[in-house]
């Protein structure tokens, strides 16, 4: 157990990291745009066409490890009303909940992947096809729903004191 907590971490960390990095290295590309406009006056067509695709890409990075970190739902205002088994089983609950919520957005967005496949839709100016990223997006999504799940199983499965 130790051992898939250890990889589901290093996995989901670095992932953020990478979502992380592409958000930098966008920043700096809309630097580089807003001084070719101020001083040539010419733009960066990717910053306009990509920038919201490579945006969404990050932030859906972001989202693995705050699940594997336990940043979900979690009932703390119960917790001096209930013992301490009891607040376990509520967060295993919205551990459980928040495991299929992501996972049904995964799916989702796999299936719009898809169609934008078939409809071969592609960026405005550059002509880049979008489907690379909502693949990217789903896939993501699909791992913190894995983390989640196995955040669940830890906090269902593995009495306290045990880890």
């Amino acid at each position: 157990m130790k051992k898939i907590s250890w990889f589901l971490e290093l996995t989901t960390r670095s992932i953020a990291v990478g979502g992380l990095s592409i958000l930098l290295f966008q920043a700096f590309l809309i630097v580089i745009d807003g001084v070719l406009r101020f001083t040539i006056s010419v733009s960066m067509d990717i910053v306009r066409d990509v920038g919201p695709l490579a945006t969404a890409v990050a932030v859906a990075c972001c989202l693995p490890v705050v699940l594997m970190e336990g940043g979900n739902i979690i009932m703390r205002p119960f917790a001096g009303l209930r013992s301490p088994a009891a607040v376990r089983g509520i967060d295993a609950f919205a551990s459980l909940f928040s495991s299929v919520v992501m996972a049904v957005l995964g799916v989702q967005f796999f299936k719009y992947a898809h169609e934008q496949l078939k409809a071969n839709e592609i960026t405005f100016m550059l002509g880049i096809p979008k489907y690379p990223f909502y693949y990217a997006i789903a896939s993501i999504i699909i791992l913190g729903a894995a983390a989640q799940l196995f955040r669940f199983v830890e906090l269902a499965i593995i009495r306290e004191g045990r880890k």
